[in-house]
């Protein structure tokens, strides 16, 4: 429960039924200031820990990328079949 009688977690729920992507931004800002703190370090953990997931998929991924944005410069034109073989490399 929120202040003021809020129920946040049905908030939460109702948003992710949207399909919204800012619930807990939202709950944030309606949060007493130690329930805030406490929210926003969650949410900088969760940011950095998909920063940190998207990098290592971009290293560990580069190699086929840096060819993928090759090929269009040294080709005027793919083929479905080129940029096939060439994406399968991404999600290999």
């Amino acid at each position: 429960m929120l202040r003021g009688g809020i129920d946040g977690l049905h908030i939460l729920e109702t948003l992710r039924g949207r399909k919204n992507a800012v619930p807990v931004l939202i709950l944030s800002a309606l949060a007493e200031d130690d329930e805030r703190d406490v929210i926003d370090g969650l949410v900088r953990n969760l940011v950095r820990g998909v920063q940190d997931r998207a990098t290592n998929l971009l290293r560990q991924r580069r190699e086929t990328l840096d060819k993928t944005a090759r090929a269009p410069l040294e080709r005027e034109t793919l083929t479905a079949d080129e940029l096939t073989v060439l994406l399968a490399g991404v999600h290999g």
